[in-house]
């Protein structure tokens, strides 16, 4: 019998339940169980959050499936985006679940480094300033009071195997993307949160991925018709899909989903004021640290989709064939939320003196090509942040299976193309698992 795993894979875009096993010395097979669509709700005063209730129970159904399908099912684990979380009072969440794209926090930034300095966050985390980073959305929590009725908080992957254990562990990956965690010594940085005034209570120790979180709930094991072990992974996506990509220190890697991070994998934290200057994040990894760089990514292409009824390989084929060249800085904070994507991207290019397009499909081109020159621009900021020239960029996710966006990377950047078209966020999750599975029966 076949020891099966299944890997939790929770995208701001869409949520799935993945099996898989080992293939092979160090191969993985994956198959789907179950896939259910994502998208934040917009709450009656205007705020964006994530509907958990319904996130949980597709979670429910898509395990019920997995047992039925499988036999032999030995461990789960539970990946999705950063820096999101549940704010607790005892065992109850208090809503809403705010989504990282709200605008809450444009204010919260500003008044956070009004108290503490930018600079000084950065020198000890080494986090991207983001308004999106949950140290912002803490502070929003701060100001609102809403925070004087927690005593804890879980980010979102934590929260998922809490409901799934009743235990609850702080996770290293995605705990780093909080912007709280000492890059150097690995665990929340008491002195930071000291000074940002969160509750210190709310950060305890942090563990690394292929720890156990504790056994499925009787309750939940009587319902999904099965038993099995949760783990942590890598619970931040990224750092799932980092692990799944098979690179060498001269390789560039980008995971190309909803976001594209572009980066490399450092045995060292890497904190300078070239990197803070171009906005380079430090994370956790596997064993390592994820240098990168957040790229909006392919959630101006999906909005452009949707606005206009087309498939993803229909956007492709009408940017192949078509010769806009006005290009949009993908990372302008215009294209986070706006009401209709077109119009964000038709008056960004006014605004900069930009060509005009004569067409819609005049702007899916611009997407397309402007994704490739935020590829190059990385590119050049990571060569010359850390003095290394590089071969190869290994594009590992969805966005890896369009040829197009491949091609245009390769011409931007001028690097051999390595394109790894496979669900590299559900392979990293179970790629974790199934070594502490055969670590821990040796």
């Amino acid at each position: 019998m076949k020891n099966i795993f299944l890997a939790v894979d929770i995208g701001a875009n869409s949520g799935r339940i993945v099996a898989g096993w080992r293939k092979g010395e160090k191969g993985i097979a994956t198959k789907d169980v179950y896939r259910f669509p994502m998208s934040p709700v917009t709450l009656p005063d205007g705020h964006l959050a994530w509907d958990m209730d319904k996130i949980w129970e597709n979670i429910v159904i898509g395990l019920s499936q997995a047992f039925v399908k499988h036999t032999g099912i030995r461990t789960v684990s539970v990946s999705t985006w950063g820096v999101d979380y549940a704010l607790m009072s005892g065992e109850q969440p208090i809503p809403p679940f705010y989504c990282y794209r709200d605008w809450r926090t444009v204010k919260s930034m500003e008044e956070l480094h009004a108290l503490v300095p930018y600079d000084y966050c950065y020198e000890r985390a080494g986090i991207q300033r983001s308004s999106f980073n949950t140290m912002y959305q803490l502070y929003d929590d701060v100001l609102s009071g809403r925070i004087e009725r927690a005593d804890s908080f879980m980010l979102l992957p934590e929260y998922l195997a809490w409901k799934l254990t009743g235990v609850f562990k702080h996770e290293y990956t995605n705990s780093t993307t909080t912007g709280l965690v000492n890059a150097r010594t690995k665990q929340f940085d008491m002195e930071l949160i000291r000074k940002i005034g969160l509750p210190e209570s709310f950060f305890g120790h942090i563990h690394q991925p292929g720890e156990v979180v504790g056994d499925l709930t009787d309750a939940l094991a009587a319902r999904v018709r099965g038993r099995a072990k949760v783990v942590l992974c890598p619970s931040h996506d990224t750092a799932a899909a980092f692990e799944a990509a098979e690179s060498d220190e001269r390789s560039l890697i980008v995971t190309s989903a909803t976001w594209s991070l572009f980066g490399i994998k450092r045995d060292t934290p890497l904190i300078t004021e070239a990197g803070k200057a171009a906005n380079f994040t430090t994370e956790g990894g596997v064993g390592y640290i994820r240098f990168l760089k957040n790229i909006t990514g392919l959630w101006i292409i999906r909005r452009l989709q949707s606005e206009y009824n087309l498939t993803f390989d229909d956007t492709e084929w009408l940017a192949r064939s078509n010769d806009f060249e006005g290009i949009i800085n993908v990372n302008d904070p215009v294209f986070n939320a706006p009401p209709v994507m077109s119009e964000a991207i038709t008056q960004y290019l006014a605004a900069h003196g930009g060509p005009a397009p004569r067409s819609h499909t005049d702007i899916i081109k611009c997407a397309y090509t402007s994704l490739a020159d935020g590829y190059r621009i990385a590119t050049e900021e990571i060569e010359k942040i850390t003095g290394e020239k590089y071969e190869k960029l290994h594009i590992v996710g969805i966005g890896a299976k369009s040829r197009y966006l491949n091609t245009l990377a390769g011409e931007f950047t001028g690097k051999e193309i390595v394109p790894v078209p496979i669900e590299a966020t559900a392979v990293g999750n179970l790629k974790v698992q199934i070594d502490t599975w055969e670590r821990e029966r040796k």
